[in-house]
C-alpha cells in the first residue's frame, strides 16, 4: 500500500506542475498574440495615413506643370519660318484671325486660378489623438494609485470608470500594456490560484523618472475616443 500511494503522489505532483506550465504558456500567447494586434492596427493606420499623402502629392504635383508663354510660341513661329528673296517670294497663305493679346491674358490668369482649385485635395486634419493621454499613461495612474495587486479585468473596470467618454480596452490590450511595465522593471506580476495579479514596484529617484517616460513613450498606443 505504501508503494502505490509513493506513486500516485508523484503523478499527483507531475500532473499539478504540468497544468501550471500550460497555463503559464497560454498566458504568454496572450500577451504575444495581443501585440501582434497592436502592430498590425499600427500598419493599417500608417497605410490609410500613406495612401492619402500620396493623393495630396500627385494633386499638387498636376497643377504645377509649367505652361509655354504665348510670346515665346508666337517667337519659335518666327525662327523656324524661311527667309525667302523678293524674286522668289511665294504668295502668303492666310492665316487665321490672331486672337487679341488682352482676351489670350485673361484666359491664361484664369487658368492659372481655376487649377489649384481643381487640382488640390485638402490636407488631411491634424490626428485627434495627439493631444489625448496614451493607454500605458492611464494605466500606469491605475497601478501607482494602490499597491494591492489587481487583475487585468480590474484594470478594465477603473478604466471605464475613470474615463467614462472614452471606449474601454479590451482585456488584451490592457494585458500588453502591463507587460511591457513589467518588461521595464516597474511593475511586477504574480499567479494567485490560477490568476495573474499586476503590482507596482517601489520606485526610486531614477525609476520614478523611467516611469513617466514609459507612461508618454512614442509607441504607447492613445485609448481612441468614442464618437
Amino acid at each position: 500500500m505504501s508503494n502505490n500511494n509513493t506513486i500516485q503522489d508523484r503523478y499527483a505532483t507531475r500532473l499539478a506542475e504540468d497544468l501550471d506550465n500550460n497555463a503559464n504558456e497560454q498566458e504568454k500567447v496572450r500577451v504575444q498574440l495581443a501585440d501582434l494586434q497592436n502592430q498590425l492596427a499600427q500598419l493599417e493606420q500608417e497605410r490609410a495615413w500613406l495612401t492619402q499623402l500620396q493623393g495630396t502629392v500627385a494633386g499638387a504635383q498636376s497643377t504645377a506643370a509649367p505652361e509655354q508663354p504665348a510670346d515665346e510660341a508666337c517667337a519659335g513661329d518666327k525662327i523656324d519660318e524661311p527667309k525667302v528673296t523678293p524674286s522668289t517670294q511665294p504668295v502668303p497663305r492666310p492665316r487665321g484671325r490672331k486672337k487679341p493679346a488682352d482676351e489670350s491674358a485673361a484666359r491664361k490668369a484664369k487658368k492659372k486660378t481655376a487649377a489649384p482649385k481643381a487640382g488640390t485635395k485638402p490636407k488631411p486634419s491634424a490626428s485627434r489623438s495627439s493631444t489625448e493621454p496614451t493607454l500605458r499613461s492611464l494605466v500606469v495612474d491605475i497601478l501607482t494609485a494602490s499597491s494591492e495587486p489587481r487583475m487585468v479585468s480590474e484594470f478594465v473596470d477603473a478604466l471605464a470608470k475613470r474615463h467614462p467618454d472614452r471606449a474601454t480596452p479590451s482585456a488584451p490590450v490592457v494585458r500588453n500594456a502591463l507587460e511591457s511595465l513589467v518588461a521595464k522593471g516597474l511593475a511586477e506580476r504574480a499567479r494567485q490560484q490560477g490568476s495573474v495579479f499586476y503590482t507596482p514596484l517601489t520606485p526610486s529617484a531614477a525609476d520614478a523618472g523611467d516611469m513617466a517616460e514609459a507612461a508618454t513613450s512614442d509607441t504607447a498606443e492613445p485609448v481612441p475616443a468614442t464618437a
